[in-house]
């Protein structure tokens, strides 16, 4: 198992430019989990022949149901974070960010906390084996699901200028022991970080805030704990819905696997992204 993600998020398979059977399973995932995006799992699966298909159609049945959302907010509960308190008032003056901007970067940080957080479980239930007898208590459909955000584009690499990717990088390496394979500039970087990089001074701030948590491993005590909250309840989701896994290719288990089971990856993205959410709303609160 590598720590660092198998795929680089920011090479594989782009949304926007996705055609044939790849762009109409895209639309599938977005329109089911009711999200304007694709995170990169998807596009990663993307790059190898039927992992993308056969992945998504042995969990659409969860995704097409309320119960990811309801373990979401189980997992969220259970996993009770250390998150930092510094004010951008007292501690970061040139943040110089408005009410538009915050409400930007929190409809961002709130879809890739509910797109990571329903893909580390589901794909948590689907690596999970089958034990003991499958629950009765069964899940419901989805019911009047919200509008979607309106968010600013996912910049390319290119679009992005030196200085303001210096950050996105700088931000990457939070609870990351640089360790695994790599990108030419350092660990592949998570797309939520890219995502942000419209606002360099908020980036270079939760590096700040989050430092002291960096130097004392509390975001990798709480990434770990993530993963091993998550494998519970992937396997609580597994015996309600008794996942068909036959089809997915070994490749894509692989990729899954280390997805979910490494604190470094998407469980580290899930504990930063709840935290700065709970740090911007702290933040909201003292201004």
């Amino acid at each position: 198992m590598t720590s660092d993600f198998e795929y680089d998020p920011v090479t594989v398979t782009d949304e926007s430019t996705a055609t044939g059977r790849t762009a109409e399973i895209f639309e599938e995932i977005r329109q089911t989990m009711n999200l304007p995006l694709v995170t990169s799992i998807w596009r990663a699966l993307a790059s190898w022949d039927n992992c993308l298909e056969e992945t998504w159609q042995a969990v659409k049945p969860i995704y097409t149901s309320d119960l990811p959302t309801k373990k979401l907010e189980q997992f969220v509960e259970q996993i009770n974070l250390s998150n930092p308190t510094l004010s951008f008032e007292k501690n970061h003056p040139d943040i110089n960010l408005n009410e538009n901007d915050i409400r930007q970067i929190k409809s961002i940080i709130e879809t890739y906390n509910r797109s990571n957080g329903l893909n580390f479980l589901t794909l948590a239930a689907l690596i999970s084996p089958l034990k003991g007898i499958q629950s009765t208590n069964y899940y419901s459909k989805i019911k009047d699901p919200k509008p979607l955000a309106n968010l600013k584009p996912l910049l390319s690499r290119q679009a992005i200028e030196s200085g303001a990717w210096a950050m996105v990088e700088q931000a990457n390496r939070l609870g990351s022991d640089n360790r695994g394979k790599r990108s030419s500039s350092g660990p592949h970087v998570a797309t939520l970080w890219r995502h942000l990089a419209h606002w360099p001074n908020f980036l270079r701030a939760v590096h700040t805030s989050y430092l002291p948590n960096q130097v004392s491993g509390q975001i990798k005590r709480d990434s770990q704990k993530a993963v091993e909250t998550a494998s519970v309840i992937g396997q609580e989701i597994n015996n309600i819905v008794s996942l068909k896994v036959n089809r997915v290719p070994l490749k894509a288990i692989n990729v899954i696997t280390s997805y979910v089971t490494s604190p470094q990856q998407v469980a580290r993205m899930v504990v930063l992204g709840i935290g700065m959410n709970d740090w911007l709303n702290d933040n909201k609160r003292t201004q």
